[in-house]
């Protein structure tokens, strides 16, 4: 096998599961939360076995519990220092794992599913339906369900809180070489943001996700 080229251009698309503080107030559903998110990316190769990525991501987040739900659009860059364990200039290896840590930023749009398609609100009852009163107006009303379009822009009327961020991403994969046609890599990705606020709720505890 040939050795890698010292410029590699590449695209990706993951999908992206949300862990902020939703989660923590009650049980999300992981199929409505999934979300992709799509890359370009440049890698230049330094030697045997290191190299430098940078990264253009975008996409969704989101997370949807029985109460309470957001999506957010994010655009982000980053740089990431990668490890690669075998040599990747070496023709006998074809498969080589590797370890990538880096840092980026983030800017991210938040919205919420609180309306239904004809603007009337939902109010979560104990019995698990939505309707469009509060409990407490139990004598008459009327079944509602979500038509999840994130109508509502998220904002917290005590906090101006920004919406950029920060956030070190950490990946784990292998890299596939087929010979000098192109390159594939299986990988995952933890992110961790240096904010709470990406679905508008703050327990202290900073947000993340894995694409």
């Amino acid at each position: 096998y040939h050795k890698i080229s010292k410029n590699t251009f590449g695209l990706s698309i993951t999908n992206s599961s949300f862990n902020g503080d939703i989660e923590t107030l009650t049980k999300e559903n992981f199929f409505l939360s999934s979300r992709y998110i799509y890359a370009l990316n440049y890698e230049r190769t330094i030697d045997h076995h290191f190299s430098i990525l940078t990264n253009i991501n975008w996409g969704k987040l989101s997370s949807n519990s029985s109460i309470i739900n957001f999506e957010s659009s994010i655009f982000q860059t980053s740089i990431e220092n990668v490890f690669y364990f075998n040599k990747i200039y070496n023709n006998e290896n074809k498969i080589s794992p590797y370890l990538s840590l880096g840092v980026g930023i983030m800017r991210f749009e938040s919205y919420s599913d609180l309306l239904n398609e004809n603007g009337l609100p939902y109010n979560y009852w104990d019995d698990g339906s939505i309707r469009d009163v509060p409990q407490i107006d139990s004598l008459n009303s009327v079944y509602l369900s979500r038509d999840y379009v994130y109508e509502t822009k998220l904002k917290n009327d005590s906090l101006n809180y920004s919406n950029y961020s920060l956030f070190l991403p950490v990946s784990v994969g292998f890299l596939w070489k087929f010979k000098n046609l192109f390159n594939v890599k299986l990988f995952t990705t933890f992110n961790y943001l240096f904010s709470d606020w990406l679905d508008n709720v703050s327990n202290k505890e900073n947000d993340q996700y894995y694409s």
